[in-house]
């Protein structure tokens, strides 16, 4: 890796941002959801949320899974869980499912479509509140 670490440095600074940004939507969308966010641009213990969320990467990738288990969890803030019982509760029922897996593999993927459009849905559900009106926030959000 240090042998080639200048072809190197461009990928890892994709990944960087990439995982940055989706780490940045995901807390803004919970929080506002939740209703725990301040003023525009104002996440209370945003620092706390990132450092928690900075090991899912490298944890991800060493157990061979996707990096995204921080949107698992907007179900339970939508439900009313804000504290860490909820993350439990969740692990502990993704770990009930492994038990499940060969009757969830029996399920053709198509039927798991509904659910996915359900999650796009609540997705776009924050863009009612943008001002697209206005050039400087139309144009990122485009």
């Amino acid at each position: 890796m240090l042998a080639h670490f200048v072809e190197l440095w461009p990928a890892l600074l994709a990944l960087l941002f990439v995982d940055l940004f989706d780490n940045m939507g995901t807390l803004i969308g919970v929080c506002q959801r939740a209703g725990i966010a301040g003023c525009p641009g104002n996440l209370p213990r945003i620092g706390r949320a990132l450092a928690a969320d900075a090991g899912r990467p490298w944890r991800s990738a060493c157990l061979g899974t996707s990096p995204s288990p921080a949107t698992s969890n907007r179900g339970g803030v939508e439900e009313g869980g804000r504290t860490g019982l909820t993350a439990l509760v969740v692990a502990l029922c993704f770990l009930l499912a492994l038990c499940f897996s060969p009757v969830i593999l029996a399920v053709p993927a198509v039927a798991d479509r509904a659910g996915a459009r359900g999650g796009g849905i609540f997705m776009m559900q924050g863009v009612t509140r943008l001002d697209l009106a206005d050039f400087s926030v139309a144009a990122p959000c485009v």
